[in-house]
């Protein structure tokens, strides 16, 4: 499946969590992306995220416990691919001719 059309239906699931699971999902990912922007190696990323710990911060803005964070982030990151999944068997590609032109377009199903 087109990679545009995953991220946008990935997106689209992050917006149906529940707005606190959706807060902590969005707030640990976006950390471990900047991280992930400020490595130069897969070491280097390594190395960061364990000394800035994504989760542990999360734990202390959140007033949680560093488990109970990776159980919320974990339950959002299954449910979002199991929504992703079931969205994209309903969803196909078409091709639309007119003249000299062709069109691509996502249906859902």
């Amino acid at each position: 499946m087109n990679e545009i059309a995953l991220h946008f239906a990935a997106q689209a699931e992050i917006q149906k969590l529940p707005e606190k699971h959706r807060e902590i999902y969005e707030y640990v990912v976006n950390y471990e992306e900047s991280l992930a922007d400020r490595a130069a190696t897969e070491e280097e990323f390594k190395v960061l995220l364990l000394s800035r710990e994504p989760y542990e911060a999360a734990a202390q803005l959140f007033k949680m416990t560093g488990l109970e964070i990776v159980e919320i982030v974990n339950h959002c990151e299954r449910q979002i691919q199991t929504n992703v999944s079931e969205r994209m068997k309903r969803v196909g590609w078409f091709k639309l001719e007119q003249g000299t032109a062709t069109h691509s377009f996502l249906l859902t199903l």
